[in-house]
């Protein structure tokens, strides 16, 4: 848990709650799940996985403003309390060739999310790639790779 508190008061009059223009407690709070499982079946390699994820974030306090028409204050209330779910999934093989120079990789990942209207579409973030990589020497590799990421 990630917690700031914040205070602020005129003239550096700290703790005289008459003078104070800004007073602000916010928390970001992130619980993470991985997990990822990788086997070789003969010269291939595979990998599949998931996670989740529960997020919230809330402020809580008030800032203190003047009306520069009236010279009169009034408060501007900071509250928010936000949390949501986020989940992927992913899976990957690839495989090694002429003498272990060459790699192809083949990967799918989808990622989902309880935040957004479209949140839970996972169709909408299907992000598909591949990629090639060949070792020309020990020392210097040429590598592509082509995708389709969603964010």
């Amino acid at each position: 848990m990630f917690e700031n508190r914040l205070d602020r008061f005129e003239d550096a009059k700290v703790k005289d709650e008459n003078t104070r223009t800004l007073k602000l407690k916010s928390q970001e709070i992130e619980n993470k799940f991985r997990f990822d499982v990788n086997k070789f079946i003969g010269k291939w390699k595979y990998s599949y996985g998931g996670m989740l994820q529960y997020v919230k974030f809330s402020n809580a306090g008030f800032a203190v403003a003047k009306n520069l028409s009236t010279g009169t204050n009034f408060t501007i209330p900071l509250n928010t309390n936000i949390d949501f779910f986020k989940y992927g999934f992913f899976g990957d093989v690839n495989r090694k060739f002429i003498d272990s120079r060459l790699t192809i990789n083949f990967g799918i990942r989808a990622d989902g999310n309880t935040f957004l209207n479209t949140g839970n579409d996972i169709w909408r973030t299907l992000s598909p790639r591949i990629a090639g990589s060949y070792a020309l020497t020990s020392n210097f590799n040429i590598n592509a790779s082509v995708g389709r990421y969603y964010r």
